[in-house]
């Protein structure tokens, strides 16, 4: 495979003298890191690359869009997890919840309409949240969200990666600007600052926190913004 034609070199008025060693092993390192972060193999990478330029062709660019998650971000947590089972536990107190009869009692006394995070949810394009399918379906219905697209991934790492494949592959569109907004947003920072340079655009992530007396208000948002159109693209320094 071609190096040089994953990030399109030529078209973004870059030359690299990849037949140089030391060269080679800079852009080659790039890559390599992307991928790492993004969980995401060379080929994918490759394959992304090229739905990206078709979409280039396209022209099919959105202003905005905002993924927002759910757990403590779109609904805190915090009134259940005082609870002294969630407090001793909080695993295994989850597993307790699950294997008995009580998860209809716990779904209907901590998951209710009027407790969603208003502020959030009315700016919220699409949830993107990370654990066991079904317990966040049943979550996601309890709260009346039935009017947002809605994706669910096993582990919060993989939220960057399975937000770029639903851009790419479903909505075949690249944002201008993407908002994202989820309470551990932080641990997620250099993956999402590679996706601002993988999709020339403005990504900006939005660490919510929400108020300890009155969850569905948000107390305080940290805003990290990462918009490629500030810099000029280089893919020896991304300085993560």
């Amino acid at each position: 495979m071609d190096l040089a034609n994953i990030w399109d070199l030529e078209s973004r008025n870059h030359e690299y003298d990849l037949d140089n060693d030391a060269e080679f092993n800079k852009v080659f390192w790039n890559i390599t890191l992307l991928c790492e972060k993004l969980e995401i193999s060379y080929d994918e990478l490759y394959k992304m690359q090229k739905q990206i330029n078709d979409i280039q062709l396209k022209w099919n660019v959105i202003k905005s869009i905002t993924f927002s998650d759910l757990d403590d971000t779109l609904f805190s947590r915090l009134p259940q997890l005082e609870m002294d089972i969630f407090a001793k536990n909080r695993w295994k107190a989850w597993n307790l919840v699950i294997d008995s009869m009580w998860i209809n009692n716990f779904f209907a006394r901590f998951y209710k309409p009027e407790m969603l995070v208003d502020d959030v949810a009315k700016k919220t394009d699409v949830i993107l949240t990370a654990w066991e399918i079904h317990i966040q379906e049943w979550k996601i219905q309890s709260i009346w969200l039935y009017d947002k697209e809605t994706i669910i991934v096993p582990k919060h790492s993989l939220k960057p990666k399975t937000m770029l494949y639903y851009l790419l592959y479903d909505l075949e569109v690249i944002p201008e600007e993407i908002i994202f907004n989820d309470d551990r947003v932080r641990e997620l920072s250099e993956s999402f600052k590679l996706m601002s340079y993988f999709l020339w655009n403005k990504i900006k992530l939005k660490e919510v926190e929400l108020d300890e007396n009155h969850p569905n208000i948000v107390k305080n948002t940290n805003t990290i913004a990462y918009n490629k159109w500030n810099q000029y693209f280089n893919l020896w320094d991304l300085n993560l």
